[in-house]
C-alpha cells in the first residue's frame, strides 16, 4: 500500500503523529512515499521531522493564524490569509499535481486545510483519511463546558473543510466514548511517539513549561522572582543565541528541540503548557499535573476537554503557584496509558481498511462496466 501523508506545518504535533504513524505503517510493509506540508512561508520546518521522516517533503503555502503576544488575533488572521488566497490557488494546484503524479493508493491528511478543500473541488480516486483531535469536538455527544458554543461551530466549520471528501474522520481522543457514524467519526486513542511510550518517568523538582507566543515568558519570570528556589525550565520557539540558557541557578531556556524536550517531560515535577493536544497528552501518559493556559480557541476546547479527563487545571495565565498546589494532589490515571499504546496499531489497521475497500469498489466498478 503506498500513502501519501498531508500535514498541517503549524505547531509540533501533527509532525509528531505523522511520524509516529509511518514507522507504524512501515512496519506492517506499507510505504509512505512523501508528505506535502501545508504552512506560513515564514514557518521553519522542524529539524527533528526532516531529518527523520526519510521520504520526499513537499512544502507549499497555506492559511495560518497571525499570533499576537499571547493570544492569536482573529481579524489580523482574517486579513493576512485573505491578502495569499491567489497562493493557495496554486498551492491547491500543486497538491492536485503531487497527487497524480505520486499515485497513492490513500491519502493522510492531519489536519491539512488546502488539502480537505482540494479533495472538495477534484474528488480524487484515493480514498483521504483524516487524523486530529479536533474532530473530536465534532462529535454528537461532546459537550465543553464553559467554551462559547458559537465558536465551537465555527471550530467544526474549519475541521470539516479539512476533511471534504474523507472517508473516516479519525478523532484522537482522552478516552473511548461510541464512534459517530453520521459524521464519519471514529473515536482512536492519541497518536504519540515510541520515545514518550518507551520512556521510564521519575518525578523530579523542576517545573517545565512550554509556549510558542513569547508573551508568556512574563508570567514565568513573574513568578520566578517571586520564588526563585523552584527550578524552571522553558521551552519556547524565540531565538537564542545557544540551544540552553541558563538565566541564573534555577531559571533555564531551552529552544525548541524534540528530544531534550522528552527527556525533561520524563524528570519534571509538574508541566505548564499554551494546551496544545500532543504534549497535554504526554504528560498524562507520563504521569505529570499540568496547567493550561489556552491562547485562542482550539486550545480553549483542548484545556476544557482535558480538564475533565482529570488532566490538569486550565488558567489565564502561567500561575506556577498554583499548578504546583495541584500536583500535590494529583493522582495519574492508568487507563489512559492502556488506551494510548493501542493507537499506532488501530489506527494503521483503519487506513489499510480504507485502502481496500477503495480497491474492491473500483473493481466493482469496472466489472460493471
Amino acid at each position: 500500500m503506498r500513502v501519501l501523508f498531508a500535514i498541517q506545518g503549524e505547531g509540533r504535533g501533527h509532525f509528531t503523529q505523522a511520524l509516529t504513524l509511518k514507522a507504524e505503517l512501515e512496519a506492517q510493509g506499507h510505504s509512505v512515499v512523501a508528505a506535502m506540508v501545508g504552512c506560513s512561508p515564514a514557518r521553519r520546518l522542524p529539524d527533528f521531522f526532516l531529518s527523520r521522516f526519510r521520504a520526499d517533503v513537499i512544502r507549499y503555502d497555506s492559511p495560518n493564524f497571525s499570533p499576537a503576544e499571547r493570544t492569536v488575533s482573529l481579524p489580523r488572521s482574517i486579513a493576512y490569509n485573505v491578502k495569499r488566497i491567489p497562493r493557495y490557488g496554486r498551492s491547491i494546484k500543486k497538491i492536485r499535481k503531487v497527487i497524480r503524479t505520486m499515485r497513492p493508493d490513500v491519502v493522510v491528511n492531519f489536519y491539512e486545510l488546502l488539502t480537505g478543500i482540494a479533495y472538495g473541488f477534484y474528488h480524487f480516486r484515493p480514498p483521504m483519511v483524516c487524523i486530529a483531535h479536533q474532530y473530536y469536538f465534532m462529535h454528537r455527544d461532546v459537550n465543553l463546558h464553559g467554551v462559547d458554543r458559537s465558536q465551537v461551530l465555527m471550530l467544526n466549520m474549519f475541521s470539516r473543510a479539512t476533511s471534504l471528501g474523507a472517508v473516516r474522520r479519525l478523532a484522537l481522543s482522552l478516552r473511548p466514548i461510541d464512534d459517530d457514524s453520521a459524521a464519519r467519526i471514529t473515536i482512536v486513542p492519541p497518536l504519540l511517539r515510541p520515545e514518550v511510550l518507551n520512556a521510564e518517568a521519575c518525578r523530579g523538582n523542576f517545573v517545565l513549561a512550554y509556549m510558542l507566543n513569547a508573551g508568556f515568558s512574563a508570567d514565568i519570570e513573574r513568578f520566578h522572582r517571586m520564588r526563585p528556589d523552584v527550578p524552571l525550565r522553558v521551552f519556547s520557539d524565540k531565538p537564542r543565541k545557544r540551544p540552553v540558557v541558563d538565566v541564573d541557578a534555577t531559571l533555564q531556556y531551552h529552544t525548541i528541540d524534540d528530544k531534550r524536550f522528552i527527556q525533561c517531560m520524563t524528570r519534571c515535577r509538574a508541566y505548564a503548557t499554551t494546551a496544545g493536544f500532543e504534549s497535554v497528552c504526554e504528560a498524562m501518559y507520563l504521569g505529570k499535573p499540568v496547567i493550561m493556559v489556552p491562547s485562542h480557541l482550539e486550545q480553549q476546547c483542548n484545556a476544557a476537554d482535558a480538564v475533565a479527563a482529570g488532566a490538569g487545571i486550565a488558567a489565564e495565565s502561567f500561575d506556577i503557584e498554583r499548578l504546583l498546589g495541584f500536583a500535590d494532589s494529583y493522582r495519574p490515571n492508568p487507563a489512559f496509558a492502556r488506551w494510548t499504546r493501542s493507537a499506532a496499531r488501530v489506527i494503521a489497521g483503519i487506513i489499510e481498511e480504507a485502502a481496500v475497500q477503495s480497491h474492491s469498489s473500483l473493481r466493482s466498478e469496472a466489472l460493471a462496466g
